[in-house]
């Protein structure tokens, strides 16, 4: 019996050594026999109960499960000493689930050793080079914030919950450095991973003992069986894109991050012992994609949230946005400019608290500090929530205060600040922070600036307690996003109205007395703008401004004035104010409505690739006289018949730049193609720019705005478009370049991060097909117009035409030689004044001319109708004298000619100038050969009124075109 007794003291005393707390380690809770601290608090109230542990033991402390010491480091100090100065020692993970399980220590999150050092300087080095962390990355980081903006209009203010919609718009960003592509909403199996994800970082805890124990997430009451399906889909999901990749493979053209490692792993083919395998490789790519994903969008999910339980800190926010950016799009080169939502952000991650615990790490060998023993591969905690719930270091730490991190300048800074530490910080610190930065500012500043955050229902706020897993989630929660869109709204949120200013600003030129609230809308009838600006222009001056609501609208007249801010201080005046093209229907892209490094950069793209496909050289003459002979053969079957020009002469020009655009012609009777130039003719006809809805969007649903069927138009045109380019991407060939389609296509393929998107691509395309088809036609109606009410100009201009050419083909060649017809057409572009107020422009900044204010992001319309009109450049203005345009040689020549300016001037004047002179010189001559023209009623011509839309057009009428 006493052996037996002596046997179990024996075997107690050894199961009590063995799972007791070894000497040398920080102090912690009584250990109970075999299972050690296990069940001492629930793991999702793991939070808590380290902030009592730490009350009781101190900044360190240690728990046992079963015989595994788990040690837990608190404080700033402490963690920044053990993490930074000797980082080295503390820079590897221990044989933890995710390590073994998830990442069988592969990758980057979970991985040690040299393994690790030589992966992490590989992906960092490589996604720099693809914009990582970089500004330059910020362009797509607001593609994907406008495509979640427009994924929210479709609930219509309707309480919805945000959480997948916001997941995969930021698992887009990263997705595009890795992949070289984006997912779309609607996409089922990528919507399936969401959730499979979100499900693993739920169930997966770090104070479960099947983290530390792996061996346990085998039995289900650990609840770690859950995350099988999602460590599975993951894989199959990385596996998959990789093998996309391999099949795709083209080492002269590396597209993202995948490539770049199956380059470097073909370069290392030879090496022994590789660290570049197909594990590794889906390894790094899986944790980039995880944490890339999760981590941002969570502390979105936050931030709305303590922006619902915070109105008044939402209207500073809001306020704050609005007074820097107005309508502008946010961007990173400004961010310093909007401290309050600097530290909302800050402060959303301090109490957020996304990663309480931290990723764990061990050490390389025994390490002693503070006297106590940090024995080789013991698991160790650096307690983030020590910092971020510090009082020492915030004050009242439960307490929602952005404006801790405001210094007394009201600038974003200051000691607490530095001591935020939500990426953790040393070696192993999170490598996203500088991507996660710009993402949470471009989301955030966006989102504010296009929505109002509301409660599904105020009087029941969601919890501002988390749930935790591997990160601290906020409960699922539905919230209203009240629709503004775009700056330049009337109301600019469900629920806000902006503060409206009854007068005009300080500083601005002159104007009309305004009246409350609506300022000077109704002044005039937007189609009465011309002459209405005539008459403003006698009473202000050369530059004036009206105000539409609280926005001011500024004109400027006069060649010497238009001169001196579009050519002379041309880089402030390159950018578009937010309009309802660019703001509604364009969404910032294209070409002709965007603004910045994007228009930098597609314009320069644009240019260099039409030119090499003859856009304004002589070469394309050719095309173009085949169009124009084909326009004759159609004006031919009228057999001599009074009839409309106008659609017949539209499609014969949008031919010529469809040839460049699409590589392809369009017949006159194809009906689909007929029904594509009405909308556009439509299009350009409701479109004015001085309508109140044209710079206040909202406003075009109103009865009466003339542009409530626009959406409509503008989608029917780029549906269209969109066919088209599919059908180029399915016969694409990189070697077989013809158009301009296909130039986007290649130069898409070789920027797979860049500007060159699919909806870039479909707007500029509409752009040039509008713009390329539009105004030429529209001059070419007016020419027309013009030759039926002279008929002595004419019968000289065709005089000129036999005597020079006879029956031959016209040609470039023969311009020089028929002055007068060039004289005829300059004439036309004069007094036509296609586009009396050009396309309005906006300083980059706050810019004084002439001792007036021209506030940054104002609408400024230059007049080219002044110009046009100048008495004082083109005595008698409103007679039609092309020969003003001729010196006393009959050359076409002088400084009339010189200041003619209907393509407008400087570096945003009409990209298409020389095509169009080819264009009309061209169209022009070939008709006066081939037949006389004649109106319909020869005592009752045609009125010279114009339809003011987005240009100046003639109403329609019919000619009778006699054979000759």
């Amino acid at each position: 019996m006493w052996v037996t007794v002596a046997i179990v003291v024996v075997l107690l005393c050894l199961i009590w050594a063995l799972t007791g707390r070894p000497k040398g380690l920080p102090a912690g809770p009584t250990c109970f026999p075999i299972i050690g601290n296990i069940g001492l608090f629930r793991p999702s109230e793991a939070t808590q109960a380290h902030r009592k542990f730490r009350k009781i033991y101190g900044d360190f402390y240690s728990l046992m499960i079963f015989n595994r010491p788990v040690i837990f480091i608190s404080g700033f100090d402490n963690i920044r000493q053990l993490l930074v100065k000797h980082g080295d020692m503390f820079s590897e993970r221990p044989r933890v689930y995710p390590s073994e399980v998830i990442a069988k220590r592969k990758g980057l999150a979970w991985a040690s050793g040299a393994w690790w050092k030589e992966q992490r300087t590989f992906a960092l080095t490589t996604l720099r080079k693809f914009g990582f962390g970089k500004r330059c990355l910020q362009s797509q980081v607001i593609e994907e914030v406008d495509c979640l903006m427009d994924e929210f209009e479709k609930y219509e203010g309707k309480p919805f919950n945000i959480h997948y919609q916001l997941k995969i718009s930021v698992s887009n960003v990263i997705c595009s450095l890795l992949f070289g592509k984006r997912f779309e909403y609607e996409d089922a199996k990528f919507h399936r991973l969401m959730k499979l994800l979100n499900t693993l970082l739920t169930v997966v805890n770090f104070s479960s003992p099947a983290f530390i124990f792996p061996s346990l997430s085998r039995f289900s009451i650990f609840n770690f069986t859950k995350a099988k399906p999602t460590i599975k889909a993951l894989a199959e999901f990385v596996v998959e894109r990789a093998e996309e990749h391999r099949e795709t493979f083209d080492e002269n053209n590396i597209r993202d991050y995948i490539d770049a490692y199956l380059l470097e792993q073909k370069q290392r083919t030879t090496e022994v012992n590789t660290t570049f395998t197909d594990e590794q490789l889906a390894g790094s790519v899986r944790d980039f994609f995880a944490a890339g994903t999760e981590t941002t969008s969570l502390t979105l999910r936050w931030a709305l949230l303590y922006l619902m339980h915070h109105p008044e800190i939402k209207q500073k926010l809001q306020t704050e946005i609005d007074t820097v950016l107005g309508g502008d799009k946010p961007t990173m080169e400004i961010k310093d400019r909007l401290p309050m939502v600097d530290a909302f952000l800050l402060e959303v991650q301090r109490l957020g608290n996304i990663l309480p615990l931290n990723l764990p790490h061990t050490t390389k060998e025994d390490f002693w500090y503070q006297g106590y023993l940090f024995p080789k591969n013991a698991i160790m905690f650096f307690m983030i929530d020590s910092v971020l719930s510090d009082p020492a270091i915030f004050p009242e730490p439960l307490k929602f205060n952005p404006e801790r991190f405001i210094d007394a300048d009201g600038q974003f800074g200051g000691e607490q600040k530095d001591k935020m530490i939500p990426f953790s910080t040393g070696r192993r610190m999170c490598p996203g922070e500088p991507l996660a930065k710009m993402e949470l500012y471009l989301f955030l500043t966006r989102l504010l600036q296009r929505f109002d955050v509301e409660p599904e229902d105020p009087k029941r706020l969601p919890s501002l307690e988390g749930t935790l897993g591997i990160t601290n989630m906020p409960e699922t929660f539905n919230a209203i996003n009240s629709i503004s869109f775009i700056r330049g709204y009337l109301p600019t949120r469900a629920g806000t109205v902006v503060p409206f200013q009854i007068g005009r600003p300080k500083g601005l030129p002159p104007g009309p007395t305004c009246y409350p609230i609506i300022g000077n809308v109704g002044l005039f009838k937007p189609s009465e703008a011309v002459k209405a600006n005539r008459r403003l222009r006698k009473q202000y001056g050369d530059i004036y401004t009206i105000m539409f609501f609280h926005k001011p609208i500024i004109t400027v007249h006069g060649y010497e004035n238009i001169r001196e801010l579009m050519v002379k201080n041309v880089d402030m005046f390159l950018d578009r104010p937010i309009t309802i093209i660019n703001g509604v229907f364009n969404k910032g892209k294209g070409l002709m409505w965007s603004s910045g490094s994007l228009w930098e950069e597609q314009r320069k793209f644009a240019l260099a690739t039409l030119s090499k496909m003859g856009f304004g050289k002589r070469c394309l003459q050719g095309q173009i006289m085949e169009e124009v002979d084909c326009l004759m053969d159609e004006v031919e079957k009228f057999e001599n018949q009074p009839f409309d020009i106008h659609h017949t002469l539209n499609t014969a020009v949008s031919n010529v730049i469809c040839s460049l655009l699409f590589g392809k012609r369009f017949d006159h009777e194809d009906a689909k193609f007929k029904n594509l130039i009405k909308l556009l003719d439509k299009m350009f006809a409701t479109t004015n720019p001085s309508s109140p809805a044209f710079v206040f969007p909202l406003l075009r649903f109103l009865p009466g705005s003339g542009f409530h069927n626009m959406e409509k138009i503008f989608g029917d045109i780029d549906e269209f478009t969109e066919e088209i380019i599919k059908e180029h991407k399915k016969k694409f060939e990189e070697n077989q370049m013809n158009n301009f389609v296909d130039g986007f296509l290649t130069k898409q393929t070789h920027d797979g991060n860049s500007t060159f998107t699919d909806k870039q691509l479909i707007i500029i395309v509409r752009e040039f097909f509008g713009a390329g088809t539009e105004t030429t036609s529209t001059t070419l109606r007016w020419a027309l117009l013009f030759l039926i009410h002279h008929r002595e100009w004419q019968k000289d201009l065709r005089g000129d035409v036999e005597t020079l050419i006879g029956k031959n083909q016209p040609t470039m060649e023969n311009k020089e030689n028929l002055p007068r017809i060039e004289a005829f057409i300059l004439e036309v572009q004069r007094h036509a004044n296609l586009a009396p107020f050009g396309i309005p422009h906006t300083p980059r900044e706050d810019f004084i001319y002439n001792g007036y204010l021209l506030p940054k992001g104002t609408c400024i319309n230059f007049a080219l109708d002044s110009v046009m009109m100048d008495s004082e450049i083109f005595p008698d203005p409103f007679v039609f004298k092309p020969e003003r345009f001729l010196d006393e040689n009959g050359k076409c020549q002088g400084e009339q000619k010189d200041k003619l300016i209907p393509f407008s001037i400087g570096k945003r004047s009409c990209l298409g100038e020389s095509l169009a002179k080819m264009e009309l010189f061209l169209f022009l001559t070939r008709f006066l050969q081939r037949f006389e023209i004649k109106p319909e009623n020869p005592e009752r011509l045609p009125t010279l009124e114009p339809i003011l839309g987005l240009t100046n057009m003639p109403k329609d009428f019919k000619i009778d075109f006699v054979k000759r």
